[in-house]
Parts: C-alpha cells; sequence; structure tokens
C-alpha cells in the first residue's frame, strides 16, 4: 500500500494492544459514518440526486463491514500468546492502513454530500 517496509517499534515488536485500540476507534468512527449515512435519504442536498444518496449510503455500509471485519483479525491477533503475534503483524499493518484509507475515503464523500447543499462563505 505504501511501499514502505513495515517495522515494529523497538523493544516491543510484539505488542498489539496500542494498535488494537486504534482500529477500535476506527471502528466506532465506522460506525458513526454508517448511522449518518443511513439517514441521508431523508436530508439529500438539491445538488445530489436520490441514486448519488443511495450509493452513498451503499459505500459507507460497505466501508464499514470492512472496518468491522479488520477489527476482528487485529482483535484475533492482540488475543494470541506473544510468540504467535509476530505472524500477524503484516495483517494487522495491511488491514490497519485499508480501513484508514476506506474511512478516508467515505469520510470525503459523505462530507461533499452534506456539505454539498450549505452555502460558500
Amino acid at each position: 500500500m505504501t511501499d514502505k517496509p513495515f517495522k515494529a517499534a523497538p523493544g516491543r515488536p510484539e505488542d498489539l494492544d496500542d494498535l488494537a485500540r486504534a482500529h477500535g476507534a476506527m471502528r466506532e468512527l465506522a460506525d458513526a459514518m454508517d448511522k449518518l449515512a443511513a439517514v441521508l435519504p431523508e436530508r439529500i442536498p438539491p445538488t445530489f440526486s436520490r441514486a448519488d444518496a443511495d450509493e452513498l449510503r451503499e459505500q459507507t455500509a460497505l466501508a464499514a463491514a470492512h472496518v468491522l471485519g479488520g477489527d476482528a483479525a487485529i482483535g484475533f491477533a492482540a488475543v494470541r500468546p506473544m510468540s504467535e503475534r509476530r505472524v500477524f503483524l503484516p495483517l494487522c499493518a495491511y488491514d490497519f492502513l485499508q480501513s484508514a484509507r476506506l474511512l478516508s475515503s467515505t469520510a470525503s464523500a459523505l462530507v461533499a454530500c452534506c456539505a454539498g447543499g450549505a452555502p460558500q462563505n
């Protein structure tokens, strides 16, 4: 994804607790964005069509589902015995970065939809 090697922090190569907590915050954000997108058809600005709002709602639901799956994988890795955690580092790094990318693009689309009808200053 980034073309840079993944390196663990020195002294704690198998500690996934911080990563699991950070991804948990992304899970909460994905859930909040999914709830926001669920009410979009009722509050779409005039610049968006109903089909655009439906597509955005689907995109948000799929992104939230992917983030929840990534959170499950990272949580599974975080509770493994210390001797097994190193094996899960690439999976955790990939899921974390993929979740961040999905949330970023989905949040941008939601902002464009929600602010699309707002007056410009």
